[in-house]
């Protein structure tokens, strides 16, 4: 808290706080407020559309299989747990490792013993 005082100590007073005090307070305060500091703060913009997202360790992950390319794949990207069959992988399997780092409409080849399979992700889903 200290540190944060002293930094607003150099700061270019917004406006006095003394006048506002004696114009708009009423009752009595036991406040000494000196001066009021102006700080400005980065806004995010409302808008996702500027947005990017990208699949990281615990996104859930829609995504279409050239196997079945009719049914969209769901599966949840783990730091501690791989279970494919509970929907579940863990970011060093070879789905995991494919997907890691991708956006939407990203596609990639995952190279599996049965042969390779193109992946398109649909959706992220942040945790």
């Amino acid at each position: 808290m200290q540190i944060l005082l002293e930094k607003l100590r150099v700061l270019k007073p917004a406006v006095d706080i003394q006048d506002t005090i004696n114009t708009q307070i009423t009752r009595p305060t036991s406040i000494n407020i000196e001066k009021q500091y102006l700080l400005e703060f980065e806004t995010q913009n409302e808008s996702n559309d500027n947005i990017i997202e990208i699949i990281e360790a615990g996104d859930l992950v829609r995504y279409l299989d050239s196997r079945h390319p009719e049914k969209i794949m769901n599966v949840k990207i783990s730091n501690n747990l791989n279970n494919f069959q509970e929907g579940i992988t863990h970011v060093n399997s070879p789905l995991g490792q494919a997907l890691m780092g991708l956006t939407i409409d990203d596609s990639t080849t995952l190279s599996l013993p049965s042969g390779d399979v193109k992946i398109t992700v649909k959706e992220i889903i942040k945790s």
